[in-house]
């Protein structure tokens, strides 16, 4: 039995006329405003935790000023006399 020996040889085509060109696929004014909008969208939703939680405060504090025994905090109403 002879050894023998096999050689493959794989090669691709050269590309002669390959362009390269670069382009803004993502300008970066878009990138800013994707920044800007996903700041807001955090910094809204906390304004409006904020806003929660400061009405949740107040019903507490008109519930307690409402009191019977708070009798020198109530304001009388004007009704007018037709």
């Amino acid at each position: 039995m002879a050894l023998e020996e096999l050689h493959v040889t794989i090669a691709m085509d050269e590309e002669d006329d390959f362009v390269h060109d670069e382009q803004n696929i993502y300008p970066i004014s878009s990138l800013m405003g994707d920044i800007g909008g996903a700041a807001g969208l955090f910094l809204g939703l906390n304004v409006v935790g904020i806003l929660e939680k400061t009405g949740n405060v107040l019903q507490f504090l008109l519930i307690f000023v409402k009191r019977k025994d708070a009798v020198f905090l109530d304001v009388p109403t004007f009704v007018p006399q037709i």
